[in-house]
């Protein structure tokens, strides 16, 4: 991550234990914080209202609509783990 102020790293995913599991591992870690969405939507609106250092996205909620969020992610320069 860069130096400087903590982004923010989406966690696009429908699975609400995964996410939650995820979220603690990086706190942990000391990585940035985290946002939790359950979909892509979700996510697209948490990124429009702070850009992200990175985002992990699950493609399986709703594929076409994941394709899009990691579509819209690249568009922005921001780097998608799936």
């Amino acid at each position: 991550m860069r130096a400087g102020k903590a982004r923010c790293i989406p966690l696009v995913d429908d699975n609400v234990d995964l996410r939650e599991g995820l979220a603690r591992m990086l706190a942990q870690e000391g990585v940035g914080r985290c946002s939790e969405a359950a979909g892509p939507q979700e996510a697209l609106e948490a990124v429009r209202r702070e850009l992200p250092e990175l985002a992990l996205v699950d493609l399986s909620p709703g594929t076409e609509e994941a394709l899009h969020l990691v579509a819209e992610l690249s568009a922005r320069n921001i780097p998608v783990l799936v």
